[in-house]
């Protein structure tokens, strides 16, 4: 991959994902980045891989709407 970056809404989860790289001496070209999905609304994917989300969302076909090509409303 040309590009990786892991969108975290709180900063602790960042340094704790910093912090397991450093300790097991993982070197990546993954990007940790804070903030949400609207931190990357503009930008396209080929990808995207959401893990331990869904139960955080108010509204799944909403969270999964904002994550598909198609942003318009049905």
């Amino acid at each position: 991959f040309s590009k990786m970056f892991a969108l975290e809404p709180r900063i602790e989860n960042i340094a704790r994902g910093k912090l397991i790289r450093e300790h097991f001496n993982i070197n990546d070209k993954v990007e940790f980045l804070h903030g949400d999905l609207n931190s990357v609304k503009d930008q396209k994917f080929d990808i995207v891989i959401c893990t331990g989300v869904l139960y955080h969302v108010t509204s799944i076909p909403d969270f999964l709407q904002q994550l598909s090509l198609d942003q318009a409303p049905h």
